[in-house]
């Protein structure tokens, strides 16, 4: 068991450091050409990288399928413990502060940052080999995080956007 655990990081670690490799070559030209900030489409673009490299990496779970019962708590409320759904609700954290820094559209992240869990769930639902099990207590924390996620980088925007008037 371990040892799959081992395994399944080592290889989560493996695809966010080649994902982030593309991430460097592209951040500029993509943030040149979008109009947004090229440190904060950085930031934004690995940690998309680490979202999909630790959701859509292959997994050894035996139990693949769909676990949709209803939620009783949110990953939120277990913080500062960490648990698995406290993690599931810190994941994607980044990408919303950083999307909302990047694209400076909080209702373009926010959109992405509800659609992002459902698609990855989805994948993780419907590609079998990828040796996963979609949750909707994931779904949940996930788009949770994203936008407590988003609604900092909207306040440190709009901190910054006071500075320097």
């Amino acid at each position: 068991m371990i040892q799959a655990l081992v395994r399944a990081f080592t290889d989560a670690i493996m695809v966010w450091l080649i994902l982030c490799a593309g991430v460097v070559i592209v951040y500029r030209p993509v943030a040149r050409r979008m109009g947004w900030h090229a440190w904060a489409t950085l930031g934004m673009g690995v940690a998309l990288a680490g979202m999909l490299a630790l959701t859509l990496t292959p997994g050894g779970d035996t139990n693949v399928g769909c676990r949709m019962t209803l939620p009783h708590t949110l990953g939120l409320l277990q913080l500062p413990r960490v648990t698995h759904m406290s993690l599931n609700t810190l994941m994607p954290m980044p990408l919303g502060f950083f999307g909302t820094l990047a694209v400076r559209r909080p209702w373009i992240c926010a959109t992405v940052m509800i659609a992002l869990p459902v698609a990855i769930e989805a994948t993780q639902a419907l590609v079998t080999a990828l040796g996963r099990s979609c949750s909707l207590q994931d779904m949940l924390n996930n788009i949770v995080g994203g936008l407590v996620g988003v609604l900092v980088g909207m306040a440190v925007r709009h901190l910054f956007a006071r500075r320097t008037v």
